[in-house]
This record gives structure tokens, C-alpha cells and sequence, in this order.
């Protein structure tokens, strides 16, 4: 699918895979015990979930704007 919409140009297509691509690689390198994400929060696990679930109702957020816009589109 990448292939082809880098191929007919659809610009809305190639921002969501990009998007996606940073999603998964910001949410990795939470988890990545060097990067020391987790321990700034100083083993306050209460704040850290509050944070996580922010994070994530960000991008829920933004994958129902990508729907809208993907529903709407007219090919």
C-alpha cells in the first residue's frame, strides 16, 4: 500500500504511514530502559500510566482525524 500511494501521489496516505512509523517509534523508545523516560519519573508509576494514557488518547485523537479525513476522501 505504501508503494502505492507513493506511486499516485496521495499525500494525506503518505502523512499517515509516517505518523504511524513515528507512533511506533516514540512508543518504543518509552520502553527502552537507556533512554530514561521511565526513570524521570522517579519510580512514581501513578504518573507514569497518567502520562502513558495521555499519550495514547493523543494518537487515538489523531487516528480519528486520519479516519475522517480517509472516509471523506473522493478518489
Amino acid at each position: 500500500m505504501m508503494m502505492m500511494t507513493v506511486w499516485i501521489e496521495l499525500t494525506i496516505f503518505r502523512l499517515a504511514f509516517s505518523c504511524y512509523g513515528a507512533f511506533w517509534m516514540s512508543y518504543a523508545t518509552i520502553f527502552i530502559p537507556g533512554s530514561g523516560v521511565i526513570d524521570s519519573f522517579g519510580g512514581n508509576m501513578d504518573e507514569f500510566n497518567q502520562a502513558i494514557s495521555l499519550y495514547l488518547i493523543t494518537w487515538f485523537v489523531i487516528t480519528v482525524l486520519f479516519m475522517c479525513v480517509a472516509f471523506s476522501w473522493e478518489t
